[in-house]
């Protein structure tokens, strides 16, 4: 789960950060930071409001308790241009040159994603980005679900961290899917306050057809 700083280091890092620099350029990183935190109050803001309407709601679509078994999807896939939360580890939403659209995962070194999906075979799983963010995270990124960790293969081809096997388990519910980077995003603008992991575009889930396919977990 993403912890953020308490209040003394979250001053003692703006402090170090404002260190160098001249005026205009602590200004600007002032300004950044700012307009950084009033994106994320927004996206809270909506957040919030999202699950006010869901709960107003939730009676008329949950599903009787005689009903038969809830039957999952077998695959799930989440984009960037979707409502993805600043609590989960996501910034706000941007746009390559050429308009692709990706989200800054940060500030901390984890980020989830939480879906519905069918866990009663293993689960393969991708996550693209537009590039791989620290030289570390080619070897050293992690999956962890149901406190089982699982080491990401990176494909260079395809810009893909790729894990195969996720576990089954014997429940239903929702299953939260929770990357760990080997460290920050350090050769990006200098003015740019946040803390960067990587530049996310998609991940998907998928159910495979045969249970007697290999495991990943360690």
């Amino acid at each position: 789960m993403v912890r953020p700083d308490n209040f003394s280091d979250y001053v003692e890092k703006m402090s170090v950060k404002l260190q160098d620099g001249t005026r205009r350029s602590q200004n600007l990183l002032l300004l950044r930071e700012i307009a950084d935190l009033r994106l994320q109050v927004q996206t809270l803001s909506s957040a919030i409001a999202a699950l006010a309407s869901y709960q107003e709601i939730a009676p008329l679509i949950h599903p009787p308790a005689e009903s038969a078994a809830l039957q999952l999807p077998r695959r799930v896939s989440l984009d960037a241009s979707q409502h993805l939360q600043v609590i989960d580890g996501f910034y706000a939403l941007e746009y390559t040159d050429s308009g692709i659209p990706y989200r800054w995962t940060g500030p901390h070194r984890r980020f989830r994603l939480s879906v519905w999906l069918d866990r009663s075979v293993p689960v393969d799983v991708t996550l693209s980005v537009i590039f791989c963010g620290s030289p570390g995270n080619l070897l050293n990124t992690y999956l962890f679900v149901d406190e089982v960790r699982y080491p990401a293969r990176y494909d260079d081809s395809q810009n893909l961290f790729v894990v195969q096997g996720v576990l089954p388990r014997a429940f239903q519910g929702i299953s939260v899917f929770e990357f760990e980077l080997a460290g920050p995003f350090e050769d990006k603008d200098p003015s740019d306050l946040r803390d960067l992991g990587v530049p996310f575009r998609s991940f998907e889930a998928r159910c495979r057809d045969s249970v007697a396919e290999g495991t990943g977990h360690e």
